[in-house]
C-alpha cells in the first residue's frame, strides 16, 4: 500500500514537471487601439458638467486622451472617491486632481476667475452606470470666491433644510441651531471681508 502511495506521488510530481516545462500558449489579442472615452455616456455626463460650469472650457482643445482617462479612472476605480477639475488661468490648461482642489488664496487670482468642478462618489461599492450616475455621484462646482460660494450654498440649500429638521431631540436641536446661527454669522462676516 505504501508502494502504491509513493508511485502515485511520483506520477503527480512527473506530471507537474511536464506542465512547468510546456511552452506557454499565447492568446492572440488584437490591438484595438486607444479607447474612445468620449463615447461613454457617463463621461459625456461629466463633460457636460464641466462645460456648464467652467467658462473657458473647450472640449475639443482641452480633453486629451490622458484627461479622458482620468474621467474613466474615477468612474471605474473604487480607490477614487473624488475628482476635481479646473482650468489654470495662466496656462489655459485643463487640470484634474483626485486628492484636492486648488487653493484659491494661494493662486493669487481674481475671485471671478476661480472655478472648480468636482465629482464625489456617494457609494464606493456600487458600479456606476448611466442609469444610476445621478444617484451614486454628486456633481457640483465652486464658482468665484469659495467663502461667497459656501455662503450662497448654505443660504440656498442647507440652512432651510437644517432648520426644518424636527426629528431631533429638543436639546440637540436647540444646540445645533444656536451653533448654526453662530457659524452663519461668522461665514457672512468673513465673506464680506474677503
Amino acid at each position: 500500500m505504501e508502494a502504491e502511495a509513493n508511485q502515485a506521488e511520483a506520477d503527480e510530481n512527473k506530471q507537474a514537471d511536464q506542465e512547468e516545462n510546456k511552452e506557454p500558449v499565447q492568446e492572440q489579442v488584437e490591438d484595438e487601439g486607444p479607447t474612445d472615452y468620449t463615447k461613454d455616456p457617463r463621461i459625456r455626463w461629466m463633460i457636460k458638467h464641466c462645460d456648464e460650469n467652467l467658462d473657458s472650457f473647450n472640449e475639443a482643445e482641452m480633453l486629451t486622451p490622458a484627461k479622458l482617462g482620468a474621467f474613466h479612472d474615477f468612474l471605474q476605480d473604487k480607490q477614487y472617491k473624488k475628482i476635481y477639475m479646473w482650468i489654470d488661468i495662466n496656462s489655459g490648461e485643463f487640470l484634474t486632481d483626485f486628492d484636492s482642489a486648488p487653493k484659491f488664496y494661494e493662486l493669487k487670482i481674481k475671485s471671478e476667475d476661480f472655478q472648480v468642478v468636482f465629482f464625489l462618489k456617494k457609494e464606493l461599492s456600487t458600479e456606476i452606470t448611466i442609469k444610476n450616475i445621478t444617484d451614486v455621484v454628486m456633481a457640483s462646482a465652486m464658482d468665484r470666491d469659495p467663502l461667497d460660494d459656501l455662503l450662497n450654498k448654505m443660504n440656498m440649500d442647507y440652512v432651510g433644510k437644517l432648520l426644518g429638521e424636527n426629528d431631533w431631540p429638543d436639546g440637540v436641536r436647540k444646540e445645533f441651531i444656536a451653533n448654526l446661527h453662530k457659524f452663519m454669522a461668522a461665514l457672512t462676516e468673513a465673506s464680506y471681508m474677503s
